[in-house]
């Protein structure tokens, strides 16, 4: 389904601003390419298939999986004579062969998943202590089924990092919520379904990816998610009362944010970020938590040439952190999820 006019706006307001941003704002070459396809795809095909088989969008922030590579091209001169080269007729003839044995294999990959959900006691630990509904929309096919219901398995992961944040931030005390980087929105749908003490929530993330998140979040909450468009030019400041607010920001506005913050979370995110980011970003954690606040910021044991350090994270930060590592649970992935915590 095509984006409507108001939603074109939105994402190229949001692209536009995006390049004229300061360059600690804008994305590092490896997601620039990444910003670019999803923008691309939006705009041509939409997004209500976005966590589905070939969609782009969502790929390597989401549970989207890849069914046709050609999908996963970039807008360059390398990308276009590839595509060409696979649209030859013998050529497309092998690849589209080719797709139908890549299906079977994806079939056979979430049904192993499905397996895996379905017979694990944390599910039923997670699924018995919490409440999760629609977690399945916006195509989703990475879902598994349990006691006659859908279930994604992105959100039980999730949900699985929350709850060891639960036990060392009481997330019961908490009103208001700041993400940085987190998606397409799960955790905060997450957070709202379970902790209805929370009613003030930021969320930060690069275009387009913040334009997913405030269209799978609006698709939930309507008129108390505010968009770009709504506050682009304007401080980010919660209203005096208890109704539901949703900010949803780009990575420039975080300087126009005036109230303090409860509870800072980041998935992944910083892992992924330049010296000069952490340290940005850290700084503003810092002067917006409120006093008895808190941050939990998840990342991976494992390293390579793209995932900074842990250790580096922390100096960087000048944040006093410290640290929780747990099994990561994640169907076919083995590693530990290590917590960086904060507490005032």
């Amino acid at each position: 389904m095509k984006i409507t006019k108001y939603q074109k706006k939105l994402v190229d307001q949001l692209n536009t601003d995006q390049e004229k941003s300061e360059k600690i704002y804008r994305p590092s070459s490896y997601w620039s390419y990444k910003c670019k396809k999803a923008s691309h795809w939006i705009i041509e095909e939409g997004f209500n298939d976005m966590r589905g088989l070939n969609s782009p969008i969502l790929t390597s922030i989401g549970d989207n999986l890849i069914l046709d590579k050609r999908n996963e091209f970039g807008l360059g001169v390398k990308s276009k004579i590839l595509k060409n080269i696979l649209n030859l007729p013998i050529i497309n003839k092998l690849y589209e062969n080719q797709l139908k044995i890549t299906k079977i294999w994806l079939d056979a990959y979430i049904e192993n998943a499905n397996f895996f959900y379905q017979n694990n006691e944390r599910v039923k630990f997670l699924l018995e202590n919490y409440e999760l509904n629609e977690t399945t929309s916006f195509g989703c096919v990475k879902s598994f089924e349990y006691k006659g219901e859908l279930y994604s398995g992105l959100y039980l992961e999730q949900l699985d990092i929350l709850d060891e944040v639960n036990k060392e931030i009481n997330l019961k005390n908490i009103k208001s919520f700041f993400e940085i980087g987190g998606g397409f929105g799960a955790s905060v749908h997450i957070l709202l379904q379970n902790f209805k003490n929370i009613k003030k929530i930021i969320y930060l993330d690069l275009a387009p990816y913040i334009f997913t998140a405030t269209e799978y979040l609006r698709s939930f909450y309507g008129n108390s998610v505010k968009d770009y468009l709504d506050h682009k030019d304007k401080e980010i400041k919660f209203s005096d009362n208890d109704e539901l607010e949703i900010f949803c920001i780009a990575p420039w506005q975080i300087s126009k944010v005036k109230s303090k913050i409860d509870f800072f979370h980041s998935a992944y995110a910083f892992q992924g970020m330049s010296g000069e980011m952490i340290k940005n970003y850290s700084s503003y954690m810092k002067s917006l938590l409120s006093p008895m606040g808190g941050i939990s910021l998840s990342c991976f044991t494992h390293y390579n040439k793209k995932v900074l350090p842990i250790d580096q994270i922390i100096k960087i930060s000048e944040i006093n952190f410290y640290k929780k590592e747990f099994p990561l649970f994640c169907y076919n992935n083995k590693q530990n999820c290590c917590l960086l915590i904060h507490k005032n």
